[in-house]
């Protein structure tokens, strides 16, 4: 990423892979969650969240990504990679504040 620009791919010129965006796509649908509904709980307009897995191919910023994955109920984890097909210990979950200053 460039400096000042935190849009999720950026330098690659390209936002999530279609993989990751039919993966968030079928977990919406799990949760049984429309864009629409998704769009008004992070407080965005529906044509808005349309783009996010179309038009921009998954650009967005890691906050909205995180705001989308928790008003479906799922959440970023970053761990370390495996070592030989070990996974070390160490978690970190990905906090952000909400429109009202609430931390997530």
């Amino acid at each position: 990423m460039t400096k000042g620009d935190d849009r999720i791919g950026r330098t690659g010129k390209r936002g999530l892979t279609m993989n990751q965006v039919e993966a968030i796509r079928a977990a919406m649908k799990y949760m049984h969650r429309s864009q629409k509904d998704v769009a008004e709980q992070i407080g965005v307009s529906q044509p808005t969240m349309t783009r996010y897995f179309t038009v921009s191919n998954g650009r967005m910023n890691l906050e909205t990504l995180c705001k989308i994955l928790d008003a479906i109920g799922y959440e970023i984890v970053l761990q370390p990679k495996s070592v030989k097909g070990r996974r070390p210990e160490g978690a970190f979950a990905i906090d952000y504040e909400t429109k009202d200053g609430a931390k997530k």
